[in-house]
């Protein structure tokens, strides 16, 4: 069995891992435990957040930037302004499309990041 109570099915016995919880809580330990997964739960939590909060962030940004471009576009009057405008706007727009692209992938929701 290597080390692990299984029944002849490979499923494990729950009587000993109940007796191993126990045996853990009256050393002290179980609780040590819990607090160790419960804090890797929630700083896993934490940088999910914390990423969706990023993105949402360089979303705004990117659409800031985005109107400022299609602004300069409007305001260009020479060749080479309009040029450039034009390639700018068309950047821009590009990244702005990919965030959000990316922020339906991971359903991103600004009512998520409000709560």
């Amino acid at each position: 069995m290597n080390g692990i109570a299984a029944n002849g099915k490979g499923a494990v016995d729950t009587r000993i891992v109940l007796v191993v919880i126990r045996k853990m809580d009256k050393e002290g330990l179980g609780m040590a435990w819990w607090k160790w997964w419960n804090r890797d739960a929630r700083v896993l939590l934490e940088q999910t957040v914390s990423e969706k909060m990023l993105l949402y962030r360089e979303i705004c940004v990117a659409k800031r930037e985005w109107e400022n471009a299609h602004a300069l576009f409007q305001e260009a009057t020479e060749v080479d302004e309009i040029d450039y405008a034009i390639y700018l706007l068309e950047a821009t727009e590009k990244r702005y499309d990919m965030l959000i692209k990316k922020a339906k992938r991971i359903q991103l929701s600004v009512l998520m990041l409000n709560a």
